[in-house]
C-alpha cells in the first residue's frame, strides 16, 4: 500500500517495481524512463522540458518537477514526460515481434496497431482541413525533387534555423537522398528489394497507399536509410510549399537517424494525449516555422 506519492505504507526491499509502474532502486528513487521521481518528495528530481504536459489553461501543468499535475490519485505516468488517466492501457511494441516500421519501439495508447507495409514511416493522408486539391504543386516529378529539398533548406529560418542541425549539414544529407515515385505508371511497380538490397518483395505502388510520402529503414531495421519513396497525393498537394514540408519532414528521419515519434521527443512537440499524432504534428510544426500552432494548447 501506498500514500497518494508513492511512499510506502509499509516499507519493503529494493529494487522492485513499485508506485505507478516504476522501478524503486536501492536509492529510494523511482525510474521513470526518461528521470527519477522521489516518492519521498513526491517530484521529479531532474525537469521535463519536453513540453508535451503543458496545458495553459492547468497553470500546475507548467511546474516542469510535478507528478501528474498535483493529482496522483486520478492519473499516472509511466515514461516521466506525461499526465494520463489511470485507464489508459499501455503496451511496448517491440521490434522483435515483426512490425518492423515501427523500429526500436514506442508507447502506444491502444493494444494493437494496423500497419500498411513494413520498412515504412507515414505521413497524414492530408493536411489539415480535409484532402489535397487535385491541382498540383510545382514539383511534378522526382527530378525536381532534390532541387526542391536544397530550396526548403535555404529557405530555413527563425526558430527552425535555431533547433536544427546547420543548413550544411542538413545539405550534405539531402544530396544523398534517392527519391522514387510510387505511382503505378512511374516507378510504383518496384519491389523494395529492388532498390535496398536485403528489402521485402513488396511493390512500392502497395505501400502506405495513404501517405504522401515514406521513407525505408535499412534492412538491417537499425538505421534509416536514404530512400524516400513520394506517392501520387505528394504529386497532388495543393502547394509547392505543402511539398517542400513534406520532403523537410522524410529529411530528418534520414539525417538524424529517427522515427517520427523519436523526432517529436527531439524537438519537445510530442503528444503524450495522442500518441498516434508524431507524423502530422511534425509537418504541421515545420510548417509554422517549427513553432507550437495555438491550437495545440487548447
Amino acid at each position: 500500500d501506498y500514500f497518494p506519492y508513492g511512499e510506502e505504507k509499509v516499507a519493503s526491499a529494493n529494487p522492485a517495481e513499485k508506485f505507478g509502474t516504476y522501478l524503486r532502486d536501492a536509492t529510494g528513487l523511482d525510474y521513470a524512463q526518461q528521470r527519477y521521481f522521489s516518492s519521498a518528495s513526491g517530484r521529479f528530481i531532474s525537469t521535463d522540458y519536453s513540453g508535451s504536459n503543458d496545458d495553459h489553461a492547468n497553470p500546475g501543468s507548467l511546474n516542469l518537477n510535478a507528478y501528474t499535475n498535483g493529482d496522483p490519485v486520478n492519473y499516472n505516468d509511466p515514461e516521466g514526460e506525461g499526465t494520463y488517466d489511470l485507464g489508459t492501457s499501455f503496451s511496448w511494441i517491440n521490434p522483435s515481434s515483426g512490425i518492423a516500421s515501427l523500429g526500436w519501439g514506442q508507447w502506444n495508447v491502444t493494444s494493437t496497431i494496423s500497419l500498411i507495409a513494413p520498412l515504412a514511416f507515414y505521413l497524414a493522408a492530408a493536411p489539415p482541413g480535409g484532402a489535397p486539391s487535385p491541382t498540383p504543386g510545382g514539383i511534378t516529378g522526382t527530378s525536381q525533387a532534390q532541387a526542391a529539398l536544397i530550396s526548403a533548406i535555404d529557405g530555413l529560418s527563425g526558430n527552425c534555423a535555431r533547433q536544427m542541425v546547420s543548413r550544411t549539414d542538413l545539405k550534405n544529407k539531402a544530396v544523398n537522398v534517392r527519391f522514387y515515385d510510387a505511382r503505378p505508371d512511374k516507378q510504383g511497380l518496384l519491389s523494395v528489394s529492388t532498390i535496398l538490397p536485403g528489402g521485402t518483395s513488396d511493390l512500392l505502388k502497395d505501400i502506405n497507399i495513404s501517405a504522401r510520402a515514406f521513407i525505408l529503414r535499412t534492412a538491417d531495421q537499425k538505421h534509416i536509410s536514404n530512400i524516400v519513396v513520394l506517392r501520387a497525393n505528394f504529386f497532388t498537394l495543393p502547394s509547392y510549399a505543402d511539398q517542400k514540408v513534406t520532403l523537410l519532414h522524410e529529411l530528418l528521419h534520414y539525417a538524424y537517424d529517427k522515427d517520427d515519434d523519436q523526432l517529436a521527443r527531439l524537438f519537445g512537440i510530442f503528444d503524450y494525449k495522442n500518441l498516434s499524432a508524431s507524423s502530422p504534428r511534425i509537418s504541421e510544426w515545420l510548417a509554422n516555422d517549427c513553432n507550437k500552432p495555438k491550437s495545440w494548447l487548447n
